[in-house]
């Protein structure tokens, strides 16, 4: 609607988890050098753009690998300045969807933040998401129950259930001004973290159409691309 009329917009999208106590926080990861978060974002954007294989690893676990051939990647660097652009603010994060939907595989450690039907949280210990053929196959951990019920609630709502387990986005957070507090909209955000998605990707160019978003964000992570490594 908004591209159509040639309105601008900004979209924040669970701000009920920034207590006023988060507030001066929140308002920190709006207050920072745009020009310098949109030349690092659109950086980012070109190397994955050409790229055909991520690898993420980290040292608590992580080691997932993604096909992202003829994928277009989205830097959402808070550029809202042309009539019909906008976006979320806080902004930046650099995503892609991955091809298709089996290309990928490994272990995802969740040890930022868990997303669930419930809300946001931080986690005092991982969540461990097993990935085969671009779908999750297991979860473990103390609150792996939150995440695993989200899934079931949702399976038994879609009108395809098999597509809401499929691995949709992986995406890097670039906001030198944000810190994890328990806010998907804030926390996928934060310079030192990535995120890996379940669930619908279709709304930024990808293949999966189902009912359920779960940005999953887990720290220090280490990226490849086509088996360079990635400065961010």
């Amino acid at each position: 609607f908004c591209k159509e009329k040639g309105y601008r917009f900004i979209s924040s999208t669970g701000l009920g988890a920034v207590s006023s106590a988060n507030f001066p926080v929140f308002m920190e990861s709006i207050s920072i050098n745009y020009k310098r978060l949109q030349k690092k974002g659109l950086k980012i954007k070109d190397k994955l753009d050409k790229g055909n294989v991520v690898r993420v690893k980290t040292k608590a676990g992580t080691d997932v690998t993604l096909s992202i051939k003829g994928s277009d990647a989205i830097a959402n660097v808070g550029n809202y300045k042309e009539c019909g652009a906008g976006g979320n603010i806080p902004t930046g994060e650099v995503y892609i969807a991955p091809e298709g939907f089996t290309n990928v595989n490994g272990t995802l450690v969740i040890d930022g933040s868990l997303r669930h039907s419930e809300g946001t949280e931080l986690l005092r210990s991982p969540v461990v998401v097993d990935i085969k053929d671009g779908r999750v196959v297991g979860i473990h951990g103390e609150k792996a129950h939150l995440l695993e019920k989200s899934l079931q609630i949702h399976e038994d709502r879609a009108k395809y259930p098999e597509r809401v387990r499929l691995i949709g986005e992986f995406g890097i957070g670039i906001n030198p001004g944000a810190v994890l507090i328990g806010s998907t909209i804030l926390d996928e955000k934060v310079l030192g973290t990535a995120h890996i998605a379940i669930g619908s990707n279709y709304w930024f160019g990808g293949p999966i159409r189902t009912i359920f978003h779960a940005d999953q964000v887990f720290k220090d992570p280490v990226v490849f691309i086509d088996g360079k490594k990635l400065e961010v």
